[in-house]
């Protein structure tokens, strides 16, 4: 009996892994978002085909995306797929405050990084310069950052005080690969998710994830009722 609840659960826990749906979701093949919301600004590069062989957003030094009025302003999960020429330094991978402001997520000499949380913290997982990885950075209402490299967690701290991790400015402008200085360079990203919630752990590392088959989510519904009706005869 306690082997079958604990297969009821699971079936729960892969069900609610998999129900946030995305709020945006931009594929880049074009600028478009596929759900109907703001498309992203391309800032020099090139959307097609890339070394990767997949459909993205190539990008030269400096030349990444911008992205108005389409993340929540303090409470949101960003996830994006990408590779960087040069891992080496400061390395920009996403700015919340309008170019004004080094805050942001970096690649930091390998690895990942949030500044200026890391001069305390350290740094995170480690980079790999022309290889793809799939970044997520999560904000909860309280405030807690979490970011995930390839859905394992990486960093956490607290901005509580809004300091850190929110949008500024009437657009919330997004700014992916892009710096006011030095600290960019080459790349490519692949596929742009946007989130209106906090997405967590077991949520991140199921993104990307194949959709069960109708036939798949009868067959875990199905066993969830018969483990219910076992349940009730047996009290």
């Amino acid at each position: 009996m306690l082997k079958r609840l604990a297969i009821a659960a699971l079936c729960l826990a892969t069900l609610a892994a998999r129900a946030a749906a995305p709020t945006h979701m931009y594929t880049l093949d074009d600028a478009s978002d596929s759900l109907g919301g703001p498309a992203l600004t391309g800032l020099g590069g090139t959307f097609g085909t890339s070394a990767f062989g997949q459909v993205g957003y190539s990008f030269g030094f400096n030349q990444g995306l911008s992205l108005a009025g389409a993340v929540n302003e303090s409470v949101y999960t960003i996830d994006f797929s990408f590779s960087l020429d040069d891992v080496g330094g400061y390395k920009r991978l996403l700015e919340f405050k309008n170019l004004a402001s080094d805050n942001g997520v970096y690649a930091h000499g390998g690895r990942t990084s949030f500044y200026p949380q890391n001069l305390a913290t350290g740094d995170g997982l480690p980079l790999t310069a022309g290889q793809l990885a799939r970044f997520t950075i999560t904000r909860s209402a309280s405030g807690l950052v979490k970011t995930y490299l390839n859905g394992a967690a990486d960093l956490s701290f607290s901005d509580a005080g809004s300091q850190w991790a929110t949008f500024t400015g009437p657009s919330q402008v997004a700014y992916f690969f892009r710096d006011d200085a030095l600290e960019a360079t080459s790349g490519f990203v692949d596929t742009i998710r946007i989130y209106d919630v906090a997405l967590s752990a077991s949520q991140v590392a199921a993104i990307g994830s194949p959709v069960p088959e109708p036939g798949t989510w009868a067959l875990m519904l199905g066993g969830l009722v018969l483990v219910g009706g076992l349940v009730r005869r047996r009290f």
